[in-house]
């Protein structure tokens, strides 16, 4: 197996994971197939926006903000753990070059 087809596999399975954590955010991220580092980011900042928006729901007192947060929490925390898996998998790629 060459480091260009680790890199490739690695690309999918990375999309795959998101797709599956993510489905809305990884359709509209699509484009960005190619570089999953920078796609991991934008849907991060997405899921970012939404957590600040189920926040502000709970200060409001309305009863789907926590589920809402939560769930977003946990996204988040998972996609923090795929970015940090393509991070390492970059470094060891590009270690390899």
């Amino acid at each position: 197996m060459t480091s260009q087809t680790d890199q490739s596999g690695a690309h999918r399975a990375l999309n795959q994971l998101l797709q599956a954590l993510v489905p809305n955010m990884a359709q509209q991220t699509s484009a960005m197939a190619e570089d999953p580092g920078a796609r991991l980011s934008r849907c991060i900042e997405l899921l970012k926006v939404q957590a600040s928006e189920a926040a502000s729901l709970v200060a409001d007192c309305a009863p789907q903000g926590r589920p809402m947060l939560a769930d977003a929490q946990h996204k988040l925390a998972c996609l923090e753990s795929l970015k940090l898996l393509e991070t390492i998998v970059n470094g060891t790629n590009n270690r390899n070059h």
